[in-house]
């Protein structure tokens, strides 16, 4: 099917190409901000300790909360 829709030129096939790839690029990205926040999350917990400074306290930010990050305490 791949190898016979670039010789054609039919709206049917040009909308499922332009799915099929912006579906890919939704997988590569999420996959790629999953990446990003697990590093995050290394950096964060782990880093302190491997080089001797005492354990941080979590981060407010990095906690699952239904308003999100917030800077005054409720």
């Amino acid at each position: 099917m791949l190898l016979r829709m670039p010789a054609h030129d039919r709206p049917r096939d040009i909308a499922i190409l332009y799915l099929a790839t912006s579906f890919g690029f939704l997988v590569i990205v999420g996959a790629m901000a999953l990446l990003m926040r697990a590093e995050v999350g290394f950096a964060d917990d782990i880093v302190p300790l491997r080089i001797g400074a005492p354990p941080t306290s979590p981060s407010r930010c990095s906690a699952p909360s239904p308003t999100g990050c917030s800077a005054s305490a409720t």
